[in-house]
């Protein structure tokens, strides 16, 4: 196994609140760091501007395993309850997840760690 790459994992959150985001900044470094996997965050790529939905467009497409942080805040995001202009990443990102899964159920159900 040594000579295997490290699955690759995007996490999804919502941005609730600064503590939320570092609770998650955490976890995601305690999987990279504790247990070697290739752990990408969107904070940790923040160091330029970039467009964002082919940033996620290319994280959700690339990743091994989709690591979804479901808080309320992201489920009422992912349900399309909250306004349009409110936390527009997980809007994106979860929509992306629905396609896929409508597209092949049991390849984006294996891939999905909700």
């Amino acid at each position: 196994m040594a000579d295997r790459e490290a699955p690759r994992v995007f996490v999804t959150y919502s941005h609730d609140t600064p503590e939320h985001k570092a609770l998650v900044e955490k976890f995601a470094r305690f999987l990279r760091a504790a247990i070697g996997l290739d752990v990408h965050l969107d904070s940790w790529y923040d160091n330029r501007r970039r467009d964002w939905s082919l940033w996620a467009v290319e994280q959700l497409t690339k990743a091994d395993f989709i690591l979804v942080i479901a808080s309320p805040e992201y489920k009422r995001r992912a349900d399309g309850t909250a306004d349009s202009d409110e936390g527009r990443g997980a809007q994106f990102e979860t929509a992306i997840i629905r396609d896929n899964l409508t597209r092949d159920l049991r390849r984006e159900t294996e891939r999905g760690c909700p």
